[in-house]
């Protein structure tokens, strides 16, 4: 069977800084005794989301249920406090966005360079670059999907050696770069989006390997290149559809195995979406922040 390497935004309002990326929401106000009391019953439903995942693991001793909730849980972990103030953007390019973000479903996100730190996805590299960046992905992968940073095999965008690269698991990234265009005038029927929006997605894994082969290569159509990895560009325009099958994706974790996509484990939302992403500041092989809007959101096929 062929490798099958395929990576592959959210309705916000106002300013607000959440897992590394910055969100519309505006939240200066006092919150009211309704608002607490929903937050502490949010608390309790994430509590209970963690126990019925940890009783639908294949868990039978004790020492499992540790296996579950020290290597597998931690794996899909959103960020902490200090991490997401290290991935934030820089203030002047939450400024310059101000007006934008107040816009639903966009997005301003920063991504650091991929130098090998998340080559182990239970494991931290010990160099100094690699234990500043302890998230998963090591801040270089990020999932528009499940709305924060991510392990690479996850993600719908990863940042590595100067360029984007869609190439998550069981998933297909398709990309290509319209220029210096704004993102506010790109839409479902801009240039260069026809291919991005009738492509159908494969229906088998054959069909699936030899669609990410090509999608390697590049596929040149009506003028434009569509692919999974394209260069990073200062001030260019890019969409990006990522395909994120449905199916079963085995992982096996301290001797426990789960199929990793399972809708009921909740550990990743399977969709079908477009977005559209702007490079506003770059800095060779460091960190990229991009300006980002969902343009369309689907329920993701499965894959036979």
């Amino acid at each position: 069977m062929k490798s099958f390497f395929i990576f592959s935004f959210l309705i916000i309002f106002g300013i607000n800084t959440i897992d590394g990326q910055v969100r519309g929401r505006p939240d200066s106000t006092p919150k009211t005794p309704l608002q607490s009391a929903m937050e502490r019953s949010d608390d309790l439903n994430r509590r209970s989301k963690v126990l019925n995942n940890v009783e639908k693991f294949p868990v039978k001793t004790e020492n499992e249920r540790r296996v579950f909730l020290k290597a597998i849980k931690p794996l899909y972990r959103k960020l902490t406090k200090e991490e997401i103030a290290l991935l934030a953007p820089a203030d002047e390019d939450k400024a310059n966005a101000e007006a934008f973000l107040k816009q639903k479903n966009t997005g301003l996100v920063r991504l650091v360079s991929d130098k090998g730190c998340a080559r182990n996805t239970r494991v931290v590299e010990a160099s100094i670059d690699c234990s500043r960046y302890s998230m998963p992905g090591a801040g270089s992968a990020y999932s528009f999907r499940a709305e924060r940073h991510r392990i690479h095999r996850l993600a719908d965008l990863n940042f590595k050696r100067n360029t984007f690269q869609a190439l998550g698991t069981l998933t297909h990234g398709i990309m290509v770069n319209l220029g210096d265009v704004p993102l506010d005038r790109i839409d479902l029927s801009s240039p260069g989006m026809k291919y991005i929006t009738k492509l159908k997605p494969a229906r088998n894994m054959a069909a699936a390997g030899d669609l990410a082969t090509k999608l390697t290569k590049g596929i040149k159509k009506d003028g434009h290149t569509y692919a999974s990895i394209l260069a990073v560009k200062p001030g260019n325009t890019y969409v990006l559809r990522s395909i994120a099958y449905r199916g079963v994706l085995p992982v096996t974790v301290g001797g426990i195995s789960y199929n990793e996509i399972d809708e009921s484990l909740d550990f990743d939302k399977r969709r079908d979406v477009i977005i559209a992403f702007r490079t506003v500041r770059f800095a060779t092989n460091e960190y990229v922040t991009i300006l980002w809007k969902e343009l369309r959101n689907k329920k993701a096929p499965k894959l036979k």
